[in-house]
């Protein structure tokens, strides 16, 4: 699935069914987190604060990544 071995998202859905999504906010602007893992924006240097925090699904995930990807083939 896009880049993430198959292994690797069996072994994470094992112990965990839901996800962290953060929107973080440092000196640099916004980014977010997928699990404390960084998935677009600048790193927040010097820290950053947490503006909003949602526990979300790796089906929801999936769903979202699929459909903005027929979206953009679309376009093309």
């Amino acid at each position: 699935m896009f880049g993430i071995g198959k292994k690797y998202i069996n072994k994470m859905t094992k112990k965990k069914k839901e996800f962290e999504l953060c929107i973080c906010k440092g000196i640099e602007g916004y980014c977010i987190y997928l699990n404390d893992f960084r998935i677009a924006g600048n790193k927040p240097w010097g820290g950053g604060k947490n503006i909003k925090t949602w526990q979300i699904s790796l089906k929801d995930i999936e769903q979202a990544l699929k459909k903005k990807i027929k979206k953009e083939r679309k376009k093309k």
